[in-house]
């Protein structure tokens, strides 16, 4: 019998191949994107973002190659393909896996970028609740490192949940290795943003800034820029659909919070989400694919349960007798 799941991700995945040929887009489509640069132009010079920014092409340098080569669209719509397949064999709940089907169709409408880390961040979380193998975990890692907000969200998590991390994926060794990576790899993002913030025209190139130039800044004026930035500032000021997106992930988690089981971890999840709100990047937005389909497969477990519980009750004599005489 062929598993129903993985008829419909096959079907996905020929729907979002011909939908690409009707709307191409592509890694580097935005050409105004700063992410381009940054890879397009790693091994140029050295500066606190050099090993990031290697890093960052290693990761994505099946669609660098084919940018560079001006090969068509729908080979980087190909490869994406294969960067979203590991979803389909992570574990999770029935539900959740169905919904997981979402993240072909995720290209169409933001960046691949995007998508990434939004599959580094769905993988880490389905790691911390569910039991899954290493290979998943290390993946989620190295799609990680696209977004300096991602890579802290990934540091958080395996600082706050390292027991459950340990104990469903990987040993207390090697997440002491990912903890350690994250830090140095981190090192250099943070003071580039930070300098940045408080004067982005003298510190816009991360070769104009070093380690030593964090003492000279002024904090008020980093979190006043900071927050002019942040992506709910800027799609407030807009008014566009990713304004009422981040509202809804926002009523979406807190429902979570105060419903689900997993208290702490979706408390977690709020916080990260609130603060990352007020900067800019992709840090808020990576949440959006767990969040909504953890919401919605919540919702529709727990009406599948009450539909389930009542359809008992009225097949149960004694049962629909009880539930007559408690509406008298």
């Amino acid at each position: 019998m062929i598993d129903r799941y993985k008829l419909l991700f096959f079907c996905g995945i020929v729907a979002f191949l011909l939908l690409s040929i009707l709307m191409p887009n592509g890694m580097f489509t935005a050409k105004s994107d700063g992410f381009r640069w940054q890879v397009l132009s790693s091994f140029r010079g050295l500066d606190i973002l050099s090993n990031l920014h290697v890093l960052r092409k290693i990761v994505v340098y099946p669609f660098v190659w084919l940018e560079l080569h001006s090969m068509p669209l729908i080979l980087q719509s190909l490869v994406m393909v294969l960067y979203v397949f590991p979803i389909c064999c992570i574990k999770t709940n029935r539900s959740l896996k169905f919904l997981s089907i979402a993240f072909l169709f995720f290209p169409m409408i933001v960046s691949y970028r995007t998508v990434l880390v939004n599959i580094s961040i769905y993988i880490l979380l389905c790691s911390v609740l569910f039991p899954n193998k290493k290979f998943f975990l290390w993946y989620a890692l190295l799609l990680s490192l696209l977004s300096s907000g991602v890579m802290l969200i990934f540091l958080s998590f395996i600082i706050t949940f390292h027991t459950q991390i340990m104990k469903n994926n990987v040993g207390l060794g090697k997440t002491i290795i990912i903890f350690l990576v994250l830090c140095v790899l981190l090192m250099g993002p943070v003071v580039h943003k930070l300098l940045f913030f408080y004067d982005p025209i003298k510190y816009g190139s991360a070769a104009d800034t070093s380690f030593s130039a964090v003492a000279n800044v002024d904090v008020i004026t980093i979190v006043s820029n900071i927050y002019q930035r942040g992506v709910f500032y800027e799609s407030f000021e807009s008014k566009n659909v990713r304004f009422y997106l981040l509202l809804f992930n926002l009523f979406c988690v807190l429902s979570l919070v105060l419903f689900s089981k997993y208290k702490k971890i979706f408390m977690l999840v709020a916080l990260e989400y609130v603060v990352f709100l007020f900067f800019e990047g992709l840090g808020a937005l990576s949440f959006t694919v767990f969040i909504v389909n953890y919401f919605s497969a919540f919702w529709l477990n727990s009406f599948k349960s009450l539909f389930k519980n009542i359809r008992g009750l009225f097949k149960n004599k004694d049962g629909f007798e009880l539930y007559l005489c408690s509406k008298k």
